[in-house]
């Protein structure tokens, strides 16, 4: 004899994959943001003017999401020259502690593109230029090693990547 096997009901099966695919969905509709990082939320080309900030938030799954580090990072930029008045070069290593301003993330994005996309565009640049800017009025290039010539040339290219960078 043969025992009949029940199939479950149709009502059943629809429940079960309606379930199931409102779990897949509800579990990627919620993001976590890890401590020191900011997220920008691009839905459809529409950017979300509040970046996420740490801790969980429920959001489109759809949504595209660009990562900010808003700690400190150090970039080091070597073999910048510097020029002195007597047509010498001198080359020296900089290194600039940066941090993005929590809550900016969505105006940078808009007006620069991701985190990265935006230093490689200004900060080598700009910091090149800024180095080569605060070497002009040294008469002698021997005199980069003095260290009040130093002093005076950290404060000039602090000020000047200041300047160009905090708007």
């Amino acid at each position: 004899m043969m025992k009949e096997v029940k199939l479950p009901s149709l009502k059943a099966a629809t429940l079960v994959v309606l379930g199931f695919i409102t779990l897949v969905v509800a579990s990627c509709s919620i993001k976590i943001v890890e401590p020191g990082y900011e997220r920008v939320q691009v839905t459809f080309g529409n950017l979300h003017p509040k970046p996420l900030t740490e801790g969980p938030h429920i959001v489109n799954p759809l949504s595209d999401f660009y990562e900010f580090y808003t700690k400190q990072q150090k970039y080091c930029f070597k073999d910048l020259e510097i020029p002195a008045e007597d047509k010498l070069k001198s080359k020296s290593e900089i290194c600039t502690i940066v941090s993005f301003i929590p809550g900016a993330a969505p105006t940078i994005y808009q007006d620069h593109g991701t985190q990265e996309e935006f230093l490689m565009k200004h900060l080598p640049k700009k910091t090149a230029e800024v180095v080569r800017k605060s070497g002009k009025g040294i008469k002698n290039s021997e005199d980069f090693f003095k260290e009040d010539v130093q002093a005076t040339m950290v404060s000039e290219i602090k000020s000047g990547l200041i300047a160009y960078l905090e708007p």
